[in-house]
């Protein structure tokens, strides 16, 4: 400080450079306050040195006038601090009477007093935190490097019972137990270790289960020094994913029973199917006039019990395990006048006449698997032709907007009714069935809607009224983009039954029905040789001996699955290269796919089709035979 005495004597001045306080020696007069000796501490709170002559009021701009003449105050003041930051006091004048001091006042100030306005607003930002973190139902807390605790929320406190006034310095062992302690301390360093934020599933007392958020302090060496949490109770939430867990956990079983059920019982009905159907076959085959007519009804009747377990089977895959329908450009016209041609001989014999205007489609593809398409819109036609009256009309149209386009079915029956309309579609539901002698299963339009929906189409009813005909609809994206080859439809009766006069067979089957009537199909076509082995282990061996031209392979075996077989068969190099074709009642999808790609040339379903088992023993044979 300056020690020029400007009228001041030399003790004033050390006076006031020696006060503890911050303090200044003013002289007051009429034109106001000069500084005329500062303290060190003033200067320190200053951040600088305060120089002789410094008008007071600059250095406290709010302070009235008159202060200096009217007591000892207090004031309160503000000040320009060092650092910056404003410095908040109580300003006390006391008049210095000595005749040496004469004319001087001591001015001092109470910094204790009030905070510096950074400490106000640290102080209440933590105010504000602590609000915040108090009215949140999370427990809230912040624990140290060392794991202990440095504050809480309320929720903490009712959460455990321990006051945040006492939970300073104490530890999760405190106040959880050594178990939980060391379950919680370990997630709190592996946050600090990796010094990022991590969630935990952490137990409390009471089988009560917190999801925990834990996040790192970092410091300004870029090192955590705390970890934060913020813990919610979720016990009502896991128990609930627990009990969906084991819910879909039973589903699956459930499904997985489902799945072996369809397999047996594909299998069961199936395999007594197949002989009733192929030795009804072979009747047909053999016999001429009235027996012949009356093997056709067997055969006939067989095929009604069979559609009816294939759509059995193909809603019970619906429902539950879905379908398979991958999709393709599939040609508009093509795929219903395919349609057209197979429901024709029911329609001559019914006299129901087949009518077609096929411009709306023309040159149209629509997005579809062909095989269900095809499937959808026989039963379509076939229903229009059944349920029609006598000598009436069945026509086939299209019509096409907004990249859609619908196949539409119109027939000369009875009708429907508004509320018949949607019965329909239900299954089993065969309207006006006790008054007709049409024969069906009640599924066929169900499966219908769920194979257009699973093509991401629509099949509904269009128009119908009583009396007046109906209109079926199926709708189906149109393929952008795609124009369609077109190849007639081929209408030709079936061909000729094959001459396997140069093959020789070998059928790995344990059931003498199953033998017999395919002994009896291929000694009709004269087959070279037929062996048969009843057993997986004697099929196998009699391959590897015999070499035969190719082998039907049943798949439920009394000493080994099919599937082993035909893996044994493919993995032997004197049997790789023989072709092997499943004849199995197991109809089902996902296994018809497993084995065709374990190396099946070919997958036929009981009960059997006898031309399409010579057709595949004849083609399959060329080929091999290159």
């Amino acid at each position: 400080m300056s020690r020029r005495s400007n009228g001041v004597s030399p003790a004033a001045a050390e006076l006031a450079e020696l006060a503890v306080a911050p303090s200044l020696i003013v002289r007051h007069g009429p034109d106001g306050a000069e500084v005329v000796a500062a303290s060190t501490a003033f200067s320190e709170l200053l951040g600088r040195p305060v120089p002789t002559g410094a008008c007071l009021s600059e250095l406290f701009p709010e302070l009235p006038v008159d202060a200096l003449a009217s007591g000892s105050g207090p004031h309160k003041v503000s000040l320009a601090g060092a650092g910056g930051d404003v410095v908040q006091a109580v300003l006390r004048v006391d008049r210095l009477r000595s005749e040496e001091f004469a004319g001087l006042v001591l001015v001092q100030l109470d910094v204790a007093a009030s905070r510096s306005r950074a400490d106000r607003a640290l102080w209440e930002s933590e105010q504000m935190m602590q609000a915040i973190a108090d009215a949140v139902d999370a427990l809230i807390y912040l624990k140290g490097a060392d794991g202990r605790y440095l504050l809480i929320n309320s929720s903490f406190e009712k959460a455990t019972g321990v006051r945040r006034e006492d939970v300073v310095g104490m530890t999760d062992d405190d106040i959880f137990g050594a178990r939980l302690g060391r379950t919680y301390h370990a997630n709190d360093q592996r946050v600090l270790d990796a010094a990022r934020s991590m969630m935990f599933e952490e137990p409390v007392p009471g089988d009560t289960i917190y999801l925990s958020t834990k996040f790192p302090l970092i410091g300004e060496d870029g090192r955590p020094y705390a970890v934060g949490g913020i813990s919610t109770d979720i016990t009502d939430r896991s128990h609930a994913e627990q009990a969906v867990r084991l819910a879909r956990d039973e589903a699956e079983r459930a499904n997985a029973a489902k799945t072996e059920f369809l397999s047996r019982m594909s299998h069961e009905l199936r395999t007594p199917l197949n002989s009733i159907l192929g030795f009804g076959q072979l009747l047909e085959l053999d016999l001429r006039g009235e027996q012949a007519d009356r093997a056709h009804r067997i055969v006939q009747a067989g095929h009604h019990l069979l559609n009816l377990i294939n759509e059995v089977l193909d809603i019970t895959t619906t429902e539950h395990v879905g379908l398979d329908v991958e999709v393709e450009p599939v040609g508009a016209v093509e795929a219903f006048q395919e349609a057209l041609v197979l429901v024709r001989p029911l329609a001559e014999a019914r006299g129901i006449t087949l009518a077609r205007d096929f411009h709306g489609g023309l040159d149209t593809a629509v997005v579809a698997n062909r095989r269900r398409l095809a499937q959808v819109l026989l039963n379509l036609l076939s229903n229009a032709v059944k349920y029609n009256r006598p000598d009436g009309m069945v026509t086939a149209s299209f019509r096409a907007g907004e990249g859609r386009i619908r196949f539409l079915v119109t027939d000369t029956g009875r009708g429907l009714t508004a509320e018949e309309t949607e019965r329909v579609f239900a299954p089993f539901e065969r309207l006006d069935a006790g008054g007709t002698e049409v024969e069906g299963t009640g599924l066929g339009l169900t499966l219908s809607r769920a194979l257009a929906e699973a093509m991401g189409g629509r099949l509904g009813v269009e128009r119908a009224k009583p009396g007046r005909g109906s209109v079926f609809f199926l709708e189906l994206p149109i393929a952008p983009g795609v124009r369609p080859q077109h190849d007639a439809a081929d209408a030709g009766p079936d061909e000729p039954l094959a001459d396997l006069s140069s093959v020789r067979v070998l059928y790995i089957e344990d059931a003498d029905a199953n033998v017999e009537l395919v002994r009896g199909v291929l000694e009709r076509q004269r087959v070279a040789e037929l062996a048969c082995a009843r057993t997986a282990a004697d099929g196998v061996a009699l391959a590897r001996v015999a070499r035969p031209d190719i082998v039907l392979l049943d798949l439920h075996l009394p000493d080994a699955d099919g599937e082993t077989v035909l893996a044994r068969l493919r993995a032997q190099p004197e049997t790789a290269a023989i072709p092997v074709v499943v004849v199995s009642a197991d109809a089902l999808g996902p296994r018809i796919t497993r084995l065709a790609e374990a190396g099946a040339a070919a997958y036929l379903t009981k009960p059997v089709d006898l031309r399409a088992l010579v057709r595949t023993i004849s083609e399959l044979t060329q080929e091999s035979r290159g």
